[in-house]
């Protein structure tokens, strides 16, 4: 009697340990429609339509490729891209709207018409146009980091990035977040709900022809160099080397999830070398 109530509870602690194990949550599989699309059909709905408005395409995260959408001519919010080809299930498209982006969206498959549809009604606002210069004027490529999900749409993560060309270096429809923008009410806007991830991070990376996904950068769109542009549009090296130990900080102390513990002075080694006294970021609305 003793063995088979001992048998028992074995069985019911194996039970409870079994309910106790972390539940992995299984990723929800989307099957895409894979065609080999010519064109591009683009609608937004919402408070971003505005019917004829300049509406930039960013296809496969190569901002250095990035196109214009023709407006259609009924005035409605209706773009098309032509002259296009890509795979429906792979490539993925965002749209630059001056004072907002969208997240990064693949095309829903038209296989009779040979085009994708993409479908916009959701946006993060707050977008700023950026031109960045660097004195003397040495390479300066950036990424684009947009994470899982921005618009609350389970929407995919992407790396849009851009490699240096040449001078003016612009940037369209940059996202900022409310600290960032408005740095005097950061008290306020910290402590209120948020459950949406940044819309992206803005990383410059200083002499660097070629943009680096895994390298770091200075981060442009967080409130430490904001906060520094309040007097004037020039970063020296010392409040660039301030912003950067700030966002370091963050990193390392978990302030903040989107800052990485990589960002370091080490960003700022070899644009020195070159020279490097500032840089300059001109930002409208």
């Amino acid at each position: 009697m003793l063995r088979m109530r001992f048998a028992v509870c074995l069985v019911c602690i194996l039970a409870y340990a079994v309910d106790a194990r972390p539940q992995v949550r299984r990723a929800n599989i989307v099957r895409r429609t894979s065609i080999t699309a010519r064109s591009l059909d683009i609608k937004i709905g919402g408070f971003a339509c505005k019917p004829g408005s300049e509406v930039w395409v960013v296809m496969d995260g190569k901002e250095n490729g990035a196109f214009k959408a023709t407006p259609d001519a009924d005035g409605t919010c209706h773009w098309t891209a032509k002259d296009l080809t890509f795979d429906t299930a792979f490539s993925r498209f965002s749209l630059r709207l001056g004072s907002a982006r969208t997240a990064c969206v693949y095309a829903d498959a038209d296989r009779q018409n040979k085009l994708g549809n993409l479908r916009f009604d959701r946006f993060r606002t707050e977008a700023r146009q950026m031109t960045l210069t660097a004195e003397p004027r040495i390479p300066v490529s950036y990424t684009r980091e947009v994470p899982d999900n921005s618009d609350g749409r389970e929407t995919p993560g992407c790396m849009e990035l851009y490699s240096f060309s040449e001078y003016p270096i612009e940037v369209r429809s940059v996202w900022f977040p409310d600290e960032a923008l408005y740095p005097d009410k950061r008290q306020a806007i910290i402590g209120s709900p948020d459950d949406l991830p940044p819309a992206e991070i803005l990383r410059v990376q200083l002499n660097r022809k070629e943009a680096d996904p895994t390298a770091p950068g200075l981060i442009i769109n967080d409130i430490s160099v904001t906060r520094r542009l309040k007097k004037g549009p020039t970063l020296d090296v010392e409040k660039m080397r301030a912003a950067l130990r700030e966002q370091r900080s963050k990193g390392q102390s978990s302030m903040s999830a989107v800052i990485p513990p990589n960002a370091d002075e080490e960003v700022l080694a070899s644009a020195i070398k070159k020279g490097l006294t500032s840089i300059t970021i001109d930002l409208v609305k």
